[in-house]
């Protein structure tokens, strides 16, 4: 991450305005370290944070695999099998029974 990003976020946490939306508002600004840490396109925008919530639906739920409870998760396809992805962990199965 560079200085410059950590040194803005520092700045509006040190304002006590540390929220989702004073860090997009200061990073509108194009001349702000922040601005490029987001999309501005919002066509592009739109379909992301869809995406996001999507995530967030997700997760609101868990699995059982054979006696196992599984914390929530999201698949992603990928060439070769499908991918769980559990927080940090990633486990790759090539097929889904």
């Amino acid at each position: 991450m560079k200085i410059e990003i950590k040194e803005e976020i520092q700045k509006i946490y040190d304002e006590d305005k540390l929220t989702a939306t004073e860090v997009v508002n200061t990073a509108k600004d194009e001349n702000n370290p922040l601005h490029s840490c987001f999309e501005w396109d919002d066509t592009v925008a739109g379909e992301k944070y869809r995406e996001q919530q999507a995530r967030q639906l997700i997760n609101q739920f868990t699995v059982i695999i054979g006696e196992v409870e599984v914390p929530k998760f999201e698949i992603i396809e990928l060439k070769g099998g499908i991918n769980y992805f559990y927080g940090k962990s990633k486990i790759t199965r090539t097929s889904i029974n």
